[in-house]
């Protein structure tokens, strides 16, 4: 090898020889470079790996899982809570009824009249019944003052309407319709809620 370099040497130029020096150069810092370019990506993408591991130990190391395991299953059970359950149509549509009266009489609605649909309705998933609630009274918050009781308690009553009449600025005649989310307990429901 030692030959042919000094053959190639006789052979050229010393500008030749110089400029085939600076050729070889360019091609060592060109090599250099690139492969400067890759030990810095290498590096970039186990500084990174070596980030994602620690979080997935911590996360390991710490029961989030099981945390948020549990926090749904109470949202869930709080969710079925606010629902009505009964073993029947007819069941469901007297408890409800039961909350309407106590709303009448909570507010003072005279010559109240309550009606609840009996038929099961299915939107997106959830089981609902209808139920509409009229009556008179002599305050002029009674609007107001329904809303709020129906807001109150466990069981959610989802008031979809609203209509309050004054005559003659003595009396107040309010009308209100809505939906209550129900679930008929069957025998397969009991058997699951004992285990």
């Amino acid at each position: 090898m030692n030959i042919s370099l000094k053959l190639l040497m006789g052979r050229l130029s010393t500008n030749a020889a110089y400029g085939l020096v600076v050729l070889f150069i360019l091609l060592g810092l060109l090599a250099v470079s690139k492969i400067e370019e890759r030990v810095t990506q290498i590096r970039t993408d186990a500084e990174f790996a070596s980030r994602e591991l620690a979080k997935l130990n911590s996360i390991k190391n710490s029961d989030v899982w099981k945390t948020r395991a549990s926090e749904s299953a109470n949202a869930l059970k709080t969710w079925q809570e606010t629902r009505w359950q009964g073993e029947t149509v007819g069941v469901l549509a007297a408890k409800i009824q039961q909350k309407l009266i106590q709303i009448t009489e909570e507010v003072e609605l005279k010559n109240s009249t309550i009606s609840v649909g009996n038929e099961l309705i299915e939107v997106n998933g959830e089981t609902i019944m209808r139920f509409s609630l009229s009556g008179v009274s002599f305050q002029e918050t009674a609007p107001i003052d329904v809303l709020l009781a129906a807001a109150g308690g466990k069981k959610i009553l989802i008031i979809d309407e609203v209509v309050a009449d004054f005559h003659q600025g003595q009396r107040n005649l309010i009308r209100l319709s809505g939906l209550a989310l129900v679930h008929v307990i069957n025998s397969a429901d009991e058997q699951g809620n004992e285990e």
